[in-house]
């Protein structure tokens, strides 16, 4: 890819961004300028979409300054220096109650079994009221979604298969679906499927309680899961 190409590509994501902001003023910042962190930054707000597609209500959370989408694109630096989104919905109607979840961007999460940490590209949390959060405690942990600028192949899939077996063992149980809040774990990669790697597609789906948005640069729907869940 050229400069041109690549530029014409950020400036396709970057318009993306902004009508999700509905703000042509918003400054869009990340700690990295690869395409790929444009690209996972075009599916994190896809991904809010979609819970504003089922009347959750957003609240971004900026940093510094009012105008200004700090995303983490990398693994690196500190979460407390980036923007992300607290969503809520009304638990009932008739107890008034209100939920609260944060979808943030590269936060670490702990394993299931140990004090380990892996770090899915987009993680949903039970909302935390502390501003220096370093890492998400597993039973804290809603649902995750991992996003590769990548043709989808083989290994990709087994590697977010062991993820899930990681973080969130109970939903290699499955198929489940359900009508729960959240969408199950999801691998969203950006090129077109093989017919091999689609063959897998239905066995893991099959098998496993996740989604999968393949050929996903070309799909202007934004996230339909299939698999829902509740908390965990």
């Amino acid at each position: 890819m050229n400069e041109q190409e690549f530029l014409q590509k950020k400036e396709q994501f970057e318009n993306e961004l902004r009508s999700f902001f509905d703000n042509d003023r918003m400054i869009i910042k990340t700690n990295s300028e690869r395409l790929c962190h444009f690209f996972e930054l075009a599916c994190y707000s896809r991904f809010v979409e979609y819970y504003r597609s089922q009347n959750f209500k957003l609240k971004c959370h900026l940093k510094n300054n009012e105008n200004v989408f700090r995303f983490k694109a990398t693994t690196q630096g500190k979460p407390n220096k980036y923007s992300y989104f607290r969503i809520s919905q009304n638990a009932s109607v008739t107890e008034g109650e209100s939920r609260k979840y944060d979808v943030r961007a590269n936060m670490p999460v702990k394993s299931f079994f140990d004090n380990c940490k892996y770090t899915p590209d987009i993680v949903v949390s039970l909302f935390s009221d502390d501003e220096d959060i370093k890492v998400i405690e597993n039973q804290n942990l809603v649902t995750f979604c991992e996003v590769k600028y990548l043709k989808p192949h083989p290994e990709m899939l087994a590697n977010f298969i062991g993820l899930l077996h990681e973080i969130t063992p109970n939903l290699l149980s499955g198929p489940e679906i359900c009508p729960g809040l959240h969408p199950a774990p999801s691998l969203i990669a950006s090129g077109r499927s093989s017919e091999n790697v689609n063959d897998i597609v239905t066995g893991m789906l099959n098998r496993y309680t996740v989604n999968f948005a393949l050929n996903y640069e070309n799909n202007s729907e934004g996230l339909v899961p299939s698999k829902r869940i509740h908390e965990q």
